[in-house]
């Protein structure tokens, strides 16, 4: 005769529901090994100077004092960019303005006919050279910068190879765009002006670096500043406070101040978009 199929009892409810239902019972012995085999050895500690809990947070301490290594190794370089870039533009500025001065004077004891044509003419040429001296300093910025970039990518910094590989008709299309927003902000209520130009302080360095064109460098320029925005206050802060003590010392100390402000301000941003800089010594 056939057995009727077992079916499992249901449980006493008058066992706990863990006594109710044992776990299974783990392999040889219920430690899950075999018997005799040595437990496994405990994970190898990280590295010495490995990272354990992500990336490093950025530090803009670290940030200024890379720019003091970095133009200390290049200090010579970064003299000379930076003593050409007050020469230079300086010298095409004063012959602008001797164009100017010197129209006014020859108009003067002449008919009013001639005095117009020398006024106008020295007028022209005076303004001609004050946008070729702006021009200039603009080019030597945007110098800086590349040679900054050229430190945290490990590069030797180059007077002559500085002003290339960035577009020049960018920069400065960038310049142009830059100073009329700002100079609307600055007639809304003047807050709006230092707003603006804040969050395009990283534009130069979005052309520059990224070679993107001057209209996505602003766009790009304010992403970057609203997702960091803590960390670029204090750099800016950090920024005025050094620039104010190299201008205290006789002007002189600005020819530090500026490359080592580029250096960190290049560091920063390679780092805040997770692209680590390399070292200086």
């Amino acid at each position: 005769m056939t057995e009727p199929p077992q079916y499992p009892s249901a449980p006493d409810p008058n066992l706990p529901p863990s006594a109710a239902t044992p776990p299974p019972t783990p392999p040889y012995g219920g430690y899950g090994t075999p018997p005799g085999t040595p437990p496994p050895p405990p994970p190898a500690p990280p590295a010495y100077g490995a990272p354990q809990y992500g990336p490093p947070a950025y530090d803009v301490m670290a940030a200024v004092s890379y720019g003091w290594r970095g133009f200390k190794a290049n200090a010579g370089t970064f003299l000379l960019l930076g003593i050409l870039a007050i020469v230079i533009p300086g010298i095409v500025s004063f012959v602008g303005s001797a164009f100017n001065a010197g129209g006014s004077a020859l108009a003067d004891g002449t008919s009013s006919s001639m005095r117009i044509g020398f006024g106008a003419t020295g007028g022209l040429l005076g303004f001609v050279f004050s946008i070729a001296a702006q021009v200039l300093s603009l080019f030597f910025t945007a110098a800086s910068i590349r040679a900054a970039f050229d430190v945290t990518e490990g590069r030797r910094v180059d007077l002559g190879a500085a002003f290339t590989r960035w577009n020049k008709g960018q920069v400065i299309l960038l310049a142009v765009l830059v100073s009329i927003g700002t100079m609307v902000g600055f007639i809304l209520c003047v807050l709006p002006g230092i707003v603006f130009l804040f969050f395009t302080w990283f534009g130069m360095y979005f052309v520059v670096g990224n070679a993107q064109s001057a209209v996505e460098a602003i766009g790009s320029s304010f992403r970057f500043t609203a997702d960091n925005l803590g960390n670029l206050l204090l750099l800016f802060l950090m920024a005025i406070l050094i620039g104010l003590l190299g201008a205290l010392a006789c002007l002189v100390g600005l020819l530090v101040a500026i490359p080592l402000l580029t250096i960190a301000a290049a560091y920063t941003f390679r780092f805040l978009q997770g692209q680590m800089p390399v070292p200086v010594a």
